[in-house]
């Protein structure tokens, strides 16, 4: 039997079986906008699929390098998916005004730098920054920009200077001032749900979870960013952390100026 028509029936019987299990696109539109960045390559067709077989249709968006790079893998992941597509150049702001929000599953050293500078010149970069202006949940996996997440090691992008290092916390730390919930592409699928489940979403600021007391905030981690020391101050909650995670300088200043005791699982 021909190799096409197998691959279309292999596709017909997967969105089938996706329809069953949920995939009906009740919850709305997400937006997953696709920059340069190859770090957790590897994890994002099985966060997009999950996200669509839990209610929701996906949109993409793809920088001129994300397509060269990997768009047609990211296709090829989702072919028999129901509710899921491209968006035209022509349509991104369309697009945009009914999404429920942006998601970056990769997002690069250089968009990330673009954002922070308030530049929009191409579609990936819009969406996001206009998704901001609207007052949209954007939510970004900040492996590409994190300097110690594993894929930039395993691709030696981890030996640069501390200055180096401390810029790119830094810009990850204004893409938060900014309104963007930053999380690891491995929890993309789960903080989406998180984030679009609350009904106040202006209340929420980061992928963390309080305790049932209100008094212990234990973040998204691995990189403490200031917008979780913002949120366990509102919550006059101590932050929990693991032993290998890290602070942006940001994150520092403000636990010192509010006074926010930081320690891991094994001090409470």
């Amino acid at each position: 039997m021909d190799g096409r028509i197998i691959q279309n029936i292999v596709n017909e019987v997967v969105g089938k079986v996706a329809a069953i299990v949920g995939a009906d696109g009740s919850k709305g539109i997400v937006l997953a906008v696709f920059s340069g960045a190859t770090v957790g390559m590897g994890e994002v067709v099985n966060q997009l699929r999950r996200l669509i077989l839990d209610g929701y249709e996906v949109r993409m968006v793809f920088t001129t390098s994300a397509e060269q790079l990997y768009a047609p893998v990211i296709h090829d992941g989702l072919a028999g998916f129901p509710h899921q597509g491209r968006v035209s150049t022509a349509n991104w702001l369309g697009c945009l005004k009914q999404v429920r929000a942006v998601i970056v599953p990769l997002l690069s050293v250089n968009t990330a730098a673009k954002i922070r500078m308030l530049i929009a010149d191409n579609t990936a970069t819009n969406c996001i920054l206009h998704g901001l202006f609207m007052g949209k949940p954007v939510i970004v996996a900040r492996n590409g920009v994190d300097p110690t997440a594993y894929g930039r090691k395993e691709l030696g992008f981890h030996r640069g200077s501390k200055a180096l290092r401390d810029a790119m916390d830094n810009i990850l730390d204004t893409l938060v001032s900014y309104g963007c919930r930053l999380t690891d592409v491995g929890r993309l699928r789960d903080t989406v749900n998180t984030v679009l489940s609350r009904e106040n979403l202006q209340e929420e600021g980061t992928a963390g979870v309080p305790d049932t007391h209100g008094r212990v905030f234990r973040p998204a981690g691995p990189l403490v960013t200031a917008a979780d020391i913002n949120h366990a101050q509102r919550l006059g909650a101590a932050v929990m952390v693991q032993p290998q995670w890290r602070f942006t300088p940001l994150a520092q200043d403000l636990a010192a100026r509010y006074g926010i005791l930081m320690a891991d699982n094994e001090e409470f």
